[in-house]
């Protein structure tokens, strides 16, 4: 564990990813980066991929809205805990991290719809930096205990709320009524959660 750090840039935020990466004894780095949804968690995961790219040094993104349940597979009750198929998501990330190819299951986030269980695309982690990210990574306590830096990431609530809006309504296509009751489920029961998770990292990104 890390003495709490709050960083406003992605700049400063790899540069820390990388002294820890060259201080690290073991060939592997895990990172997790988690937050609320809609705040840019894949976006940060690109751009520190990017950059550690720049530096010569190898880094793999893993999404874990992989292990999405189908929306018509969920229980009209169901928590945001209860979305994913959390067995088989950390199976299949502890085979990653010992060296073990793995296939992540394909999620289409339109249509809210597992389309296979095993994708088509075979992911492998030898050594370097993998990145795992997704709304619940810091909620997962075996996650967490597997990583070397953990990242919640925090924007402000207006800002939040009116990307979920925008993707509610112009990627899923979604009727005002439908997206405003989901937008309203979600702050009840997944941001007092995810806002809980927070507390296991190392760094918070505020941009």
């Amino acid at each position: 564990m890390y003495k709490l750090k709050v960083i406003d840039s992605v700049i400063e935020l790899a540069d820390l990813v990388v002294k820890i990466y060259t201080s690290n004894q073991e060939q592997k780095t895990i990172i997790l980066i988690g937050g609320f949804a809609r705040v840019g968690k894949s976006t940060l995961a690109k751009e520190l991929h990017r950059k550690l790219e720049n530096r010569n040094i190898k880094s793999q993104i893993i999404t874990i809205d992989s292990w999405l349940v189908s929306f018509d597979k969920r229980k009209p009750d169901s928590k945001v805990i209860d979305r994913y198929h959390i067995e088989n998501m950390i199976s299949a990330l502890k085979k990653l991290i010992n060296g073990i190819e793995i296939n992540p299951p394909l999620y289409d986030p339109v249509s809210r719809t597992q389309i296979a269980e095993v994708g088509p695309e075979q992911v492998s982690f030898k050594s370097g930096i993998l990145i795992i990210e997704g709304v619940i990574a810091l909620a997962l306590t075996e996650l967490v205990n597997l990583a070397t830096l953990k990242i919640h990431i925090e924007i402000t609530d207006c800002k939040r709320l009116k990307r979920l809006v925008d993707f509610y309504k112009t990627i899923k296509g979604l009727p005002a009524k439908e997206y405003k009751r989901l937008i309203l489920e979600r702050e009840k029961e997944e941001i007092p959660y995810i806002k809980k998770s927070s507390q296991n990292a190392d760094v918070i990104l505020s941009w």
